[in-house]
């Protein structure tokens, strides 16, 4: 394994005027040097696109890309096809990174030979706040077994995030993400995780997340939540495919439920004729759901108050 590999920093780009320069200037501030910072503009309307033109013009390891919109899964996939390191690694435009990351999860690849190392990560709020989202869990090697069921019951150590990670190139060989707009993270993640990498973790909150009202990812667009419930069974249909064990079976149960639970109040709060389109099949789809999520689930990782929201649910 080559101590100074080249590492190809992916980054879809979509109208982040705002944010941007600060992702950017975190990445070439990288104390680890061997890089080459791709930057997909996924059809932005605003400043977005001169930016990305200017840092390429600025770095000579940075190459911008323009394309027409087709979401931050088939970005990430058309950056892959044009990177040539030998690891990859994953940024989203509206947050940043720690000066010290790259160095820090090349060196853990080199040392525990692994095909993934990922890090902690901190949740960086609007208010100047922040939380550090792995604040009890521990560095080490972890099975893909472990980080399956932390994703589907979304415990405080989920790995699901594709940020924060730095992968071996010859993964996404047989792995790329779906055409999704939410969720694509855990599906990829998930299809990862089950073929069994060598991964290490490491506790260090190096990625910065940053919470905005408005990105993809916290969009209260209804046909889009719909589509996360409909990936939830599709996750579950991939894992009974390829013969996965009954304890990932419960937990992709679990995750269905959670799902559909979590997306049905959220309606429930922003628009009452948002929610009421999904009441009329919630009862039905949600009771299956129940039913498979207490038949099966590991018990340990069930929070009570999703039990109770769903009674709640039902009687509305």
């Amino acid at each position: 394994m080559e101590t100074n590999a080249m590492i190809s920093i992916i980054i879809p780009v979509y109208n982040v005027e705002n944010y941007l320069n600060r992702c950017i200037d975190s990445v070439l501030s990288q104390t680890y040097k061997n890089l080459e910072i791709i930057l997909i503009d996924d059809g932005s309307t605003d400043s977005s696109s001169k930016i990305c033109d200017f840092y390429q013009e600025k770095d000579r390891r940075v190459i911008a890309y323009h394309k027409r919109n087709e979401g931050q899964g088939i970005a990430r996939n058309y950056g892959i096809d044009r990177s040539k390191g030998e690891y990859i690694m994953f940024v989203d435009s509206d947050d940043w990174i720690d000066p010290r990351m790259c160095e820090k999860l090349m060196s853990l690849c080199n040392t525990y030979k692994r095909d993934i190392t990922g890090c902690a990560y901190s949740i960086d709020f609007a208010d100047g706040t922040s939380k550090n989202q792995f604040s009890d869990s521990k560095s080490g090697i972890i099975s893909g077994k472990k980080c399956i069921l932390n994703v589907l019951y979304q415990t405080e150590d989920d790995l699901g995030s594709m940020c924060c990670k730095l992968f071996k190139r010859e993964l996404f060989d047989t792995f790329r993400f779906p055409s999704l707009r939410n969720y694509e993270d855990y599906v990829i993640s998930l299809q990862l995780f089950f073929a069994e990498p060598d991964i290490y973790f490491c506790n260090l909150p190096m990625y910065h997340y940053y919470y905005r009202i408005g990105s993809s990812s916290k969009s209260n667009d209804f046909e889009r939540k719909i589509k996360t419930i409909e990936t939830s069974y599709q996750i579950k249909d991939y894992f009974i495919a390829h013969n996965a064990s009954k304890e990932i079976i419960a937990g992709s149960n679990y995750f269905i439920f959670k799902t559909y639970n979590s997306i049905f109040w959220q309606l429930y709060k922003i628009k009452p004729s948002n929610w009421k389109k999904l009441i009329k099949n919630h009862r039905k789809v949600s009771l299956f759901a129940f039913k498979d999520f207490l038949l099966t689930s590991n018990k340990k990782f069930i929070d009570l108050k999703y039990i109770l929201q769903y009674f709640i649910s039902i009687c509305i």
